[in-house]
């Protein structure tokens, strides 16, 4: 419950300061992370609990990969990298468990999720970072 508290606050944190401050880029990211965040939700209630592969929470990580790539090769800032290599290691997660079936459903849940927190950390450090030099889209 507190984990799921600080990731709502940690999301609610970094899409705002890029909704306010973040520009084109800044939005677009946004708006991509909390319709993703959203989508899990949903995701969540289709899936079997860490058991096997999480199909529907893989499709949303997919779609969100897709989503930072094609921000990322839009850009001229560096911080939609990161967030696309980032998040591109949680959907790696997803096909380690397909490989690797054994893992215990605790650590698939933890390590999918644990890379939520430096997508939207680069999201944040990113926006305020250019915010700061006076760069705008």
């Amino acid at each position: 419950m507190i984990v799921a508290l600080l990731f709502w606050l940690l999301a609610l944190a970094s899409t705002g300061v890029a909704l306010l401050y973040g520009g084109r880029d800044g939005r677009r990211a946004a708006l991509l992370i909390l319709s993703a965040s959203v989508l899990t939700i949903v995701a969540s209630r289709i899936d079997h609990g860490w058991q096997q592969v999480e199909v529907a929470r893989l499709g949303v990580d997919l779609l969100l990969l897709a989503g930072l790539y094609a921000l990322m090769l839009d850009s001229r800032r560096w911080w939609p990298i990161w967030m696309t290599g980032f998040h591109l290691a949680a959907v790696a997660s997803h096909l380690a468990v397909a490989i690797a079936p054994a893992f215990l459903p605790r650590m698939y849940r933890a390590i999918e999720s644990f890379w939520a927190i430096p997508v939207l950390l680069s999201l944040m450090l990113g926006v305020a970072f250019d915010v700061r030099r006076h760069v705008r889209d």
